[in-house]
């Protein structure tokens, strides 16, 4: 929960950042975009970095098989 919510603090300072240089002209209620854009982001982010975890997980798994099977084939 300590990711997402510093994901969604960053996410809503760059959102916010974007905002005051222009994009609020674009969106008439800056508060509710800026807080709509900040959750998308967040969300993709987090789905990004879950995504890296489980192949860290996995590089590390095939690691061990492979030592596994490097070990059998020793006499």
């Amino acid at each position: 929960m300590k990711r997402v919510l510093g994901t969604f603090a960053a996410s809503l300072v760059l959102i916010w950042g974007f905002l005051l240089f222009g994009g609020g002209m674009l969106l008439q209620n800056t508060w509710g975009a800026l807080v709509l854009c900040a959750l998308v982001v967040t969300v993709l982010a987090q789905l990004f970095e879950g995504q890296a975890d489980r192949v860290e997980e996995l590089e590390k798994r095939v690691a061990a098989l492979e030592q596994a099977l490097k070990d059998k084939e020793e006499p």
